[in-house]
């Protein structure tokens, strides 16, 4: 997905804990839309150790926004 013209490109995370929150499925919908496209980088927590190495692979890859479908852990965690 190509930024619009006069747009900055932005590189985007989304980081998604299905065990958390209410248990929707909405992020792990979202992140199922989200894969493969250029300008995002997607990650699923099997298991909630994972969580500062997707970080740090984020941070390194220039993501420059994050995006957190989980609960209140994971936000705190990340914060």
């Amino acid at each position: 997905m190509d930024a619009p013209a006069g747009y900055a490109k932005m590189t985007a995370g989304l980081i998604v804990n299905p065990r958390s929150g209410k248990g929707s499925k909405k992020g792990l919908a979202l992140a199922a839309k989200l894969a493969g496209e250029k300008n995002a980088v997607v990650r699923v927590l099997d298991e909630f150790g994972q969580l500062s190495g997707h970080i740090d692979d984020m941070a390194a890859g220039g993501v420059d926004t994050v995006f957190v479908s989980s609960g209140d852990g994971t936000v705190q965690a990340i914060l």
